[in-house]
């Protein structure tokens, strides 16, 4: 690990190598016992081999203004993770004291290896961190505080630990920091956060009122200047989405944002909430915004998650099945067309007007799982209500199931026998043969009436 003026925590770059070596530049005598066992300890964290790393020659380099998944590591070098239970007390306490000292770097890095000592002392280098991330005039400490922080929070930020309870309005208040990196390492806690869930209510987990907290904020956050941190703020919200619906004002907004992962993100969560609130009906509000999405956005993945949102929101977005064609029909990208089939499907019987269109979906090997699965959910509706549809309406049904079935059944097709098929062609059968009995039921009765 090379510390230089890109350190091993910098919020600009962070490089990597296989060499064992370690230098922090220290120019003031009165710094050297601190420098030096920071320096010894920098060295010896970074020979701890890591699987594959050991030995390469070809340099890594991390940024985190644009990495985009969760890590909670990007404020240094990975082989740090390796050393959580090998750094003694005495290492710690020399480590909160370089957290004062006047070298930038050296804070810097000594944030970043506090993020990686045992959970047993974690408790007591808590408020020096939360004092470096509050206070520190670097911005690139307050990365690392922050970052540090979070790693010994851990990943269930749901939990009422003490060390959780002390960390969420931290992480919280970096929200609000005036420097860009600083923000979204506040984010990075609420993107890759989990929860405990209970075994019988997967989708109504309550969250703390510590977490339920941070949802205005990060609410607020949808409107800062940077695309990143709004984009980062919207996969954020969509983790705690399920305790409230007051998320589609600022989420629908969102969906109109110029950046096109924002409403990627957003389009993703309408959906999320859409499984979360499908009996509210304030999730009605955001069809027409998402009907907008799938018919007008340049993006091909927003047009997409616009798609599965409205699925989510099942028969209540009944209205987007105009839409919804003509995307199955003409949309030039297929994942949007296969999105779309899918969509249909949640709509049952009221996507009936699809059916030709999805008819002809089933001659494409990419559309046909979900052409088959959408056209098995009409059928079912018809065959539920088939005491209430007219005799033109049994016929109409029969003669389009028998065409869907020759066309699914065809021997000579090149995927006829694909695996995972063959419910969808089971669904189709039952209930065709359901409604030609109720075709010769009803004239049998016509029979004996004469």
């Amino acid at each position: 690990m090379v510390v230089s003026k890109n350190t091993s925590c910098s919020k600009k770059q962070v490089t990597q190598t296989g060499q064992a070596s370690a230098f922090i530049p220290v120019n003031f005598l009165v710094k050297f016992q601190v420098a030096l066992e920071i320096s010894f300890l920098c060295l010896w964290l970074s020979m701890l081999p890591i699987g594959n790393v050991w030995g390469q020659e070809k340099e890594r380099t991390l940024s985190v203004s644009s990495y985009q998944e969760p890590n909670r590591n990007y404020c240094g070098s990975e082989r740090t993770a390796r050393a959580r239970q090998r750094i003694g007390s005495q290492a710690v306490s020399d480590l909160v004291k370089a957290l004062r000292n006047r070298d930038t770097k050296l804070r810097a890095d000594a944030a970043h290896l506090l993020g990686s000592i045992d959970k047993k002392v974690a408790s007591q280098v808590i408020p020096n961190l939360i004092t470096a991330s509050k206070n520190d005039p670097d911005a690139e400490v307050r990365v690392c505080a922050v970052s540090a922080l979070i790693s010994i929070a851990g990943n269930d930020l749901n939990k009422s630990t003490p060390d959780v309870k002390a960390v969420i309005p931290v992480v919280i208040a970096a929200l609000k920091d005036s420097d860009t990196e600083v923000r979204l390492a506040a984010l990075i806690a609420f993107r890759s956060m989990s929860f405990t869930y209970s075994s019988d209510d997967n989708f109504n987990v309550k969250l703390t009122n510590e977490l339920k907290a941070a949802i205005p904020v990060l609410m607020e956050t949808l409107k800062d200047d940077n695309e990143q941190v709004r984009s980062n703020a919207t996969s954020a919200l969509s983790n705690m989405a399920k305790d409230t619906t007051s998320l589609f004002p600022v989420i629908i907004q969102a969906l109109k944002d110029k950046n096109d992962l924002v409403r990627i993100s957003a389009a993703s969560i309408l959906g999320r909430v859409g499984i979360w609130e499908r009996k509210s009906e304030e999730v009605v509000k955001a069809v027409p915004v998402l009907i907008t999405a799938l018919k007008e956005d340049k993006n091909a993945k927003v047009r997409s998650n616009a798609a599965y949102a409205l699925k989510f929101i099942g028969e209540k977005a009944a209205t987007a099945v105009p839409a919804l064609i003509e995307a199955l029909k003409n949309d030039l990208d297929f994942q949007v067309r296969s999105s779309a089939a899918s969509a249909l499907e949640s709509m049952g019987e009221k996507a009936a007007t699809a059916v030709p269109v999805l008819i002809e979906a089933l001659k494409k090997l990419e559309l046909k799982y979900n052409a088959e699965e959408a056209l098995g959910r009409i059928a079912e509706s018809w065959q539920d209500n088939a005491t209430k549809l007219s005799n033109q309406e049994v016929d109409l049904a029969i003669s389009y199931l028998e065409t869907a079935l020759n066309i699914a059944e065809n021997p000579k097709s090149e995927y006829a026998n694909l695996p995972g098929f063959a419910e969808g062609k089971k669904r189709l059968r039952r209930s065709l043969n359901f409604l030609k009995k109720e075709k010769d039921s009803r004239l049998f009765s016509k029979t004996r009436l004469r």
